[in-house]
């Protein structure tokens, strides 16, 4: 219980310092400087996805047995053959670059250091690879996110130095962005030197075949790319070829509420809590409608609390992007937002058949249906004449591509799916509901709707918890997450 606490709570601060942090970056930057920082960070997370090869995955899957069986030797041997590896692509992939961007046949705008962005590829190859893989292969996932709480409150002290202090241009903050990798890298390996110190007894090498091990690296680097075309991050770079670097603040900005919105979501909260008792049931009965009843179970929860956080959160963009970055932004991504809150609906369909996956260890699905996310790439191209719509319409289409197809397969295979419910007679009232609800209030007053709506739609929402639409199994486990104090309501 204390694990599960102490990693909603570095939910919710990575959360709010992002958003202080973004708030603080939006306003000192114009537009355009704006996109420059976010496109930088952008290529780090594509580099980073191109060398780690899916090795961070084999090590969290393969370390925990040796460490089981107590084979030290295999750690450092899978470990630094792995790193070998990826040291010969990364510097193969900087020469390449480098050449290219020598002979002008690739160029960065000028406000980007090439050797900036190099130290910055190679910060978050260090962190991902060596430190971050290697603590949840440990199971030290608690230390982590403790030094990751640590790490947000050093970024922000970090950025806020940079433009409150400083006061910065564009140039000179990126340098201060590769700054805090740095410290990231420094207090993570740190850490990571106690831990070791205390688990493994010395320093020895025991070589062995790691036939499997690459089978199920390149397996999860397959899933990491077709995952990323449809990541925010690629869209990012692509937007910063085929658009200005304004239009990637536009996105940016528009992805704020969203993604903050997708975060809170109950697949991404509460599955820790409730899916466990299915997947045990199914362990030990190997009986799929197990997993079948708990994940439709998080389907109808997904429900719940996304219709009225997406109605209200779209109701009020407008207001709050002019209000905390100003007019210029709240016009140019309003339309944009629209998709991505339907985009975070369709989402929430896609987590839980990934999650489904999973559970029955059927990986080779999420490869094949995944790479449908390339249409998000496909879209965009063919498409951005439109504007910054396009980016919208594209990654609302590639995730109901993906999760249509994925509700096909699964269905085929296993006669069973999980339902969408969306024209269910509770899910529709529940939205007729809350739109009337919405609109009446926010046409009267946008200040008046924006406190009163977060009272009225908990109501509302109980009123849901007790129809038909929950069996009584179901509200029983709604039950146990709420205090004793107010469960009676439920």
């Amino acid at each position: 219980m204390k694990e599960i606490s102490v990693i909603y709570i570095e939910r919710i601060l990575q959360v709010s310092v992002g958003f202080f942090i973004t708030y603080m970056v939006v306003n000192y930057f114009d537009p355009s400087d704006y996109g420059v920082y976010k496109y930088v960070v952008s290529l780090g997370s594509m580099f980073l996805i191109l060398v780690l090869l899916g090795f961070n995955f084999a090590n969290i899957r393969y370390i925990p047995e040796y460490l089981l069986r107590k084979e030290f030797g295999k750690i450092f041997f899978q470990v630094g053959l792995f790193a070998i590896i990826q040291c010969v692509l990364i510097v193969v992939v900087m020469a390449v670059v480098y050449t290219l961007h020598k002979n002008e046949i690739i160029g960065f705008d000028k406000r980007i250091s090439i050797i900036m962005l190099s130290v910055l590829c190679l910060l978050y190859y260090i962190k991902s690879y060596f430190c971050e893989s290697l603590y949840v292969a440990l199971s030290k996932r608690l230390r982590l996110t403790y030094f990751r709480i640590l790490l947000y409150f050093i970024q922000f002290a970090i950025v806020y130095f940079a433009i409150k202090v400083n006061f910065v241009d564009i140039k000179e903050f990126l340098i201060y962005i590769v700054a805090f990798s740095g410290v990231e890298v420094l207090v993570l390996s740190f850490g990571l030197l106690l831990i070791l110190r205390r688990i493994l007894p010395g320093l020895s090498v025991e070589s062995f075949s790691l036939k499997e091990h690459f089978s199920y690296a390149t397996n999860n680097y397959g899933f990491s790319w077709t995952n990323f075309l449809r990541d925010n991050a690629a869209t990012i770079v692509l937007v910063s070829y085929l658009f200005e670097f304004t239009e990637v603040a536009y996105y940016s900005v528009a992805l704020i509420i969203p993604n903050i919105v997708r975060s809170f979501s109950p697949s991404k909260i509460f599955s820790g809590f409730l899916m466990p008792e299915y997947v045990k049931s199914y362990a030990r009965d190997d009986d799929k409608s197990v997993v079948f009843d708990g994940l439709n179970f998080m389907g109808k929860l997904n429900l719940l609390f996304l219709i009225p956080a997406l109605i209200y959160s779209f109701l009020m963009f407008h207001p709050v992007i002019e209000a905390l970055f100003g007019v210029e932004y709240a016009k140019n991504s309003i339309y944009l937002g629209a998709f991505l809150f339907l985009n975070i609906l369709a989402l929430s369909y896609l987590d839980l058949n990934l999650l489904l996956a999973n559970i029955i260890k059927r990986s080779d699905l999420v490869l094949k249906i995944n790479m449908l996310s390339v249409s998000n790439v496909v879209i965009i191209i063919f498409l951005h004449e439109m504007g910054n719509i396009s980016i919208g319409i594209a990654n609302l289409s590639s995730t109901i591509l993906t999760v249509f197809v994925f509700w096909l397969t699964v269905g085929k295979i296993y006669s069973d799916r999980i339902n969408f419910h969306l024209f269910s007679k509770e899910i529709v009232s529940y939205i007729v509901a809350i739109s009337i609800f919405s609109l009446i209030v926010f046409n009267l007053s946008v200040k008046l709707y924006a406190v009163v709506f977060i009272l009225v739609s908990p109501v509302i929402a109980i009123l849901v918890i007790k129809s038909k639409f929950f069996n009584i199994d179901e509200r029983e486990s709604i039950k146990k997450m709420f205090p004793s104090k107010i469960k009676g309501i439920v």
